[in-house]
């Protein structure tokens, strides 16, 4: 459900929400705080695998790849797919480096950059389905939105 003509999507599908689902796993799933500094710091499974040399990188490059791949099915630009792919790509070369890979992924969010990149070529609010609820959560409101379903009506 896209508007050709401006590429804005009329209602997300739920595979833009899974992929959204995905980079949020891999990405920010957790956070930590740092008394000293009093920052919050948010990080995913991705520098968690990273811990594994090479077989982690390996894991969180297919789950990164398998993102792109669902973007690309969706109807992606090309140049924009090539972007997201250098962010991958950078994330992975980057990441298999043992030490520095790790804390690199601690800080660049490959799949969440790319997550708005593909908000912004859609021209929808990133912050419209942050995740505050899990994700069957997030369907079941899509489908009620979707099937133009009013909680309020009784039958």
């Amino acid at each position: 459900m896209i508007n050709t003509q401006t590429n804005d999507i009329l209602a997300p599908p739920t595979q833009l929400i899974f992929i959204q689902y995905l980079s949020f796993l891999m990405d920010s799933s957790f956070h930590i705080t740092i008394p000293i500094i009093r920052k919050r710091i948010s990080f995913g499974f991705d520098p968690i695998f990273g811990f594994v040399p090479f077989v982690g990188d390996f894991i969180s490059f297919g789950v990164s790849c398998l993102i792109l791949i669902m973007i690309w099915r969706h109807g992606m630009s090309f140049s924009i797919l090539c972007r997201m792919g250098v962010n991958i790509v950078l994330d992975f070369l980057i990441g298999c480096i043992p030490i520095i890979g790790t804390i690199f992924d601690f800080f660049f969010k490959a799949n969440k950059r790319n997550w708005k990149m593909l908000c912004k070529y859609y021209n929808f609010d990133p912050e419209m389905y942050k995740f505050k609820k899990d994700f069957v959560d997030l369907y079941r409101e899509y489908r009620k939105k979707q099937l133009n379903i009013n909680p309020q009506s009784t039958v």
